[in-house]
């Protein structure tokens, strides 16, 4: 009767160990995943600065979507247009349409000034 008592014992002992085994397996593979997937972000971001720095010939920091630079003369329009590019595709690709609706805003102003222009002069 103790033999049985011992292999039951035993047997769920390393059921047990078995599905722990399993589960550690299983996170340490979603984690090797999620790394990986950072890597390769990081890595694009860093060939867009690098694009960057070759462009210009010199050093230029991005960080959170603001230019922190150090740039000659030479060097600084074509950067801003490098910058402004990647600046509208990142709108384009968050569909922000807020900047569209001020321009409108603003044209609409002028008609307006115009018009009292005219009637300034017919009198």
């Amino acid at each position: 009767m103790l033999d049985y008592y011992n292999h039951f014992y035993w047997k769920f002992a390393t059921t047990f160990l078995d599905t722990v085994v399993v589960v550690v397996v299983v996170v340490v593979r979603v984690v090797a995943v999620v790394v990986v997937v950072e890597v390769v972000a990081a890595a694009a971001e860093v060939k867009k600065i690098a694009h960057l720095e070759v462009l210009c010939g010199n050093t230029l920091f991005i960080h959170d979507g603001k230019q922190r630079s150090k740039q000659t003369n030479l060097c600084e329009s074509q950067s801003i247009t490098v910058l402004n590019r990647i600046n509208i595709n990142n709108n384009n690709n968050n569909n922000d349409d807020d900047d569209d609706d001020d321009d409108d805003d603003d044209d609409d102003d002028d008609d307006d000034d115009d018009d009292k222009n005219n009637n300034n002069n017919k009198q």
